[in-house]
């Protein structure tokens, strides 16, 4: 969105003399993707993501030399819209350019394994891997290209369904985490607080918050759960929540709660309650049948709504 700036240090790196009229406006917010706007004059759409990867890599390899301990954060801009593969990844998927533009994302990442390699600090970094929501992908995509961004979990981004949130979670810390090893312990993107500061050894305090669990005995194969977690709670496009445990999940909704179109139907429950164990992709709604559960959830649920 405008302005299409880069900043450094909370000051822009180039006036706003250009102005674009934006970009394939009618593709349903997909494909190559931008609105109207004031821009800089150094600012090139298609180069984006690869300046701020040329900018990861060089700050890696300047830090790595002075020997200091380091924290980066890179929020890539793709696959998020507009996608914009380079030359080298068009075609290359068989999924659009949507496909192009993850496996651009995919090799973006291999770069910057590549550089912790090279800088020689690959032995002593934790590289995490994770995305903010499920993927934008309608269900004329699925039919056109035959493939489900989200495999077999129901909806897509912003919806209050299960492929709104789950998300790719990946992480590499040699000598710690078990190569190749898989978790199924319930977790969210506000556990990294608590869990970094148990890995830095700083005390909790209130930059960690309430709401965040240490996932650190998962990471080290020493626990099958998130200790103390007793739920999480997800919020769809429209304000939605949802609160789930490793067996249940309860909607406050009826439907989607956010893109994807929702069942219509006159008798349909006024909320939607899954066992998230027997039925991961959240076919048989259980609200009617098992009231015990509701209870109990939006019991907890209120209840985390208020802690402090």
């Amino acid at each position: 969105m405008e302005p299409y700036v880069f900043l450094k240090n909370d000051v822009i790196t180039s006036p706003l003399t250009g102005f674009t009229e934006g970009n394939d406006l009618d593709t349903g917010m997909t494909e190559a993707f931008w609105r109207p706007g004031l821009m800089a004059e150094d600012f090139d759409f298609q180069d984006v993501k690869p300046r701020f990867t040329r900018k990861v890599i060089q700050y890696i390899t300047e830090t790595a030399k002075t020997g200091q301990p380091f924290f980066l954060y890179y929020a890539m801009t793709g696959p998020h819209t507009p996608w914009l593969p380079c030359d080298d990844f068009r075609g290359r998927s068989e999924v659009g350019t949507f496909g192009d533009f993850m496996m651009m994302t995919d090799h973006t990442i291999g770069q910057i394994l590549e550089a912790v390699r090279e800088a020689g600090i690959e032995d002593n970094t934790i590289i995490i891997v994770s995305s903010d929501n499920g993927p934008f992908w309608r269900p004329n995509m699925i039919e056109r290209y035959g493939h489900r961004s989200a495999g077999p979990f129901r909806g897509m981004k912003g919806d209050i369904w299960e492929a709104g949130h789950r998300v790719p979670f990946i992480v590499r810390w040699p000598g710690h985490i078990q190569p190749g090893s898989v978790s199924d312990a319930l977790t969210c993107l506000t556990n990294l607080m608590a869990t970094v500061s148990d890995i830095v050894g700083i005390e909790r305090c209130a930059l960690v918050g309430v709401d965040s669990y240490s996932i650190l005995p998962v990471l080290l194969g020493q626990s099958e759960t998130v200790p103390n977690q007793r739920a999480i709670v997800n919020q769809s496009s429209n304000g939605t929540l949802a609160i789930r445990t490793q067996e249940w999940k309860l909607i406050q909704a009826r439907g989607s709660a956010g893109f994807s179109p929702s069942p219509r139907g006159e008798n349909l429950p006024e909320r939607q309650l899954f066992n998230m164990i027997d039925d991961p992709f959240e076919t048989n709604n259980l609200y009617e049948t098992r009231r015990d559960i509701v209870e109990k959830l939006s019991q907890l649920l209120e209840e985390l709504k208020n802690k402090k």
